[in-house]
């Protein structure tokens, strides 16, 4: 049987593996020193008796350390339960307690509560000499657990075996053979499917090299892109959408370089390209999260490509990806080979519900019976997405199934659909409002409506700041949230209500883009903030309310979409 700690195989390779900035300074290691360390490790992990097959967690940024451990725990016969470096402490103590770990390997002090081991630790173990490791014949297939946390906010653990991953980064790797050897760099958490199989693990197979970036600032990746000038670059659309915002700026105020985006849109990317560090760069690798077409079409047009795929956690992750020689902007591509894809419960528009199988698909919920059998059909795992194939054989994501709204004429509707329209929509207007030299040309009713988007804002951002001092001071179990928190939000809340009127009294459109930008970027992180207090504290949201904040299967979804979600919640709740 084919192991994964198989694909360190040469321990005699001297090509870098791993790159990180420790300490302001570059540090490389090889194929053989990874190889070397992680037996090292394993020899350690074999002297603290711990019974093979044993569960054994790992909580930690990206780093040389966290790979180290990863593959020391495979070789040494257990299971990898990695966590979230961002998960507070009663997550993490949920997590290893539902997985049943025989050991935490973190920085987080939980030793009277857990037995656990340090990453210094483990730098130190694997500078000790040490025999020749060899790898104990096992039985146990599965390779790693990774919790998700589902539409009940209940985690699942998703039982991955050595066969799902080792398909799943065989099939990716067979569509990067031909790029040669190359450098990727790392931002996104390894506790996640995406990044540990598509970024690391087909990386590790191809022979390439991997850059954990030091920090997740624009100012770290910025200067860390610069030093390593990486060709394959994984990201998440908000990423994506993050530099398309910062462009769009720069292009607003700047005629000079409008004028060359407009005229010379190569020119304009490679000089851009070059500021950044990306001037090396093959592909962004996108996933996790459909990426918006006009995003995907603006940087196709700069000349930094785009290879989107869909996937998910039970699939190891991927299932589908667009071709970058002949990839259609909107889809996710073609389905993977090796895998089935079937759409079920077709309407008169060619959507259903999509199921896939293949090797990849995982071997269940780790104890979780009835939740294995209600997504495991008939060796089909049912994703819960409603898509349809065009006469090509592309695969497109048009929403949720358990978000289908039935008409009363029974037809179905999707939310997403609308929300693209509404979204079209509101920038189709905000081009004709920029492209206007005269304000009068539009009439006074469409100015209203212009305005109206950001009074209502901030009117709901200072009965936010209002609501969330008072009940602060009211009930006494939130007391025990920091009162900074507290203070952080309902500042934040009336300096976004300042913002919205600030633009309404401009009479111009930047009420609307900053109502935009900031409810995304600042409100939704404290939301986050306060959600995560209010779990340490023992607090539970409404269920849907706890996906839609935190986003379905880790990726955040649009507040105004949370805020749809909550308010149904509510509604359900009190019989309304």
């Amino acid at each position: 049987m084919y192991r994964l700690q198989e694909i360190l195989k040469n321990p005699e390779d001297s090509r870098i593996a791993f790159s990180e900035v420790r300490k302001g300074k570059l540090v490389e290691l090889t194929y053989s020193q990874i190889n070397k360390y992680s037996d090292n490790f394993a020899q350690k992990l074999k002297s603290m008796n711990i019974k093979i097959g044993s569960k054994i967690a790992i909580k930690g940024e990206n780093s040389v350390g966290w790979i180290i451990a990863f593959f020391g725990i495979l070789k040494s016969g257990h299971i990898c339960v990695p966590i979230d470096y961002r998960a507070n402490e009663k997550t993490t103590l949920d997590i290893i307690n539902l997985s049943e770990s025989s050991l935490l390997i973190s920085n987080d002090d939980l030793r009277n509560k857990h037995n656990t081991l340090s990453f210094e630790n483990i730098i130190e173990i694997c500078k000790q000499p040490s025999k020749e490791f060899v790898i104990p014949k096992i039985k146990e297939e599965i390779a790693v657990i990774l919790y998700t946390s589902g539409t009940t906010g209940s985690p699942k653990g998703v039982m991955l075996s050595h066969n799902n991953l080792i398909s799943n980064l065989t099939q990716i790797s067979n569509l990067l053979k031909k790029e040669g050897k190359l450098k990727s760099f790392s931002v996104l958490p390894l506790s996640h499917v995406y990044e540990l199989t598509c970024n690391v693990l087909v990386n590790i197979n191809l022979g390439n090299s991997i850059h954990f970036c030091s920090g997740l600032d624009l100012r770290t990746i910025s200067k860390e892109l610069n030093l390593i000038e990486p060709n394959i670059f994984p990201v998440v659309p908000l990423l994506l959408e993050k530099i398309y915002q910062g462009i769009n700026k720069k292009l607003n105020s700047s005629s000079i370089l409008s004028l060359l985006h407009r005229k010379l849109p190569k020119l304009f990317g490679f000089i851009f390209k070059k500021k950044l560090g990306l001037k090396r760069l093959r592909f962004f690798f996108c996933g996790g999260a459909a990426l918006s077409p006009e995003i995907e079409n603006f940087f196709d047009n700069i000349g930094l490509k785009i290879i989107q795929g869909y996937g998910l956690s039970e699939a190891s992750p991927l299932v589908s990806v667009n071709p970058l020689e002949r990839k259609k902007v909107g889809s996710v591509g073609k389905v993977i080979d090796g895998c089935n894809v079937k759409i079920d419960d077709i309407d008169q528009y060619g959507n259903g519900t999509i199921k896939v199988k293949g090797p990849n698909i995982f071997e269940g919920y780790y104890k979780n019976e009835d939740a294995t059998s209600e997504t495991l059909q008939d060796e089909y795992l049912n994703t819960g997405d409603i898509g349809r194939f065009d006469s090509e054989g592309y695969l497109y994501i048009t929403g949720r199934e358990k978000f289908v709204i039935i008409s009363s004429s029974g037809e179905n509707i999707y939310p997403e659909e609308i929300e693209e329209m509404m979204e079209d929509e509101m920038m189709m207007r905000m081009r004709e409002l920029k492209a206007c030299d005269d304000p009068d040309a539009f009439t006074d009713a469409e100015n209203t409506a212009l305005r109206v988007i950001p009074s209502i804002g901030s009117t709901f951002s200072l009965l936010g700041a209002i609501f969330i001092i008072f009940t602060y001071f009211y009930i006494p179990r939130l007391q025990r949230i920091p009162y900074r928190l507290i203070m952080y939000m309902s500042i934040a809340d009336g300096m976004s209500a300042f913002s919205y009127l600030f633009g309404v009294a401009a009479n111009s459109e930047e009420g609307i883009s900053c109502e935009r930008s900031y409810v995304f970027t600042h409100t939704l992180t404290l939301q986050l903030l306060l959600h995560n207090a209010l779990q340490q504290q023992g607090l539970v949201l409404f269920s849907s309310c706890h996906e839609s904040i935190l986003g379905n299967r880790g990726n955040v979804l649009d507040f105004h979409r949370s805020i749809a979600y909550i308010y149904c919640d509510v509604c359900l709740s009190s019989g309304g």
